[in-house]
């Protein structure tokens, strides 16, 4: 699993790891239990590395107008995720 040997790369040479899932399209989330199966795959590797920093809410339903496409940002969401990074980045690099 190349999460996990990033997370041990990172752990032995002291670095800090941020996740942060890019936002759906509002309705777009699947209820099958995927978003369990992440969930509970980050907070198994938040236990082994605590130099791992899942940011909360993990998942973000943004509306229509901010997507070009189902997957892709437009300017507009381009910029409102990268408002999101720089406070998440600034919160969690102290």
């Amino acid at each position: 699993m190349h999460m996990k040997r990033l997370c041990e790369k990172c752990s032995l040479n002291n670095i800090r790891i941020i996740i942060r899932i890019m936002p759906y399209v509002s309705g777009e989330i699947k209820e099958d239990g995927s978003v369990d199966k992440l969930y509970a795959f980050f907070q198994e590797l938040k236990s082994i590395w605590p130099n791992l920093s899942v940011s909360q809410p993990m998942i973000l339903n943004w509306d229509d107008d901010l997507f070009f496409d189902n997957v892709h940002l437009n300017a507009q969401g381009a910029e409102r995720m990268a408002n999101v990074l720089t406070v998440e980045i600034n919160k969690n690099v102290k």
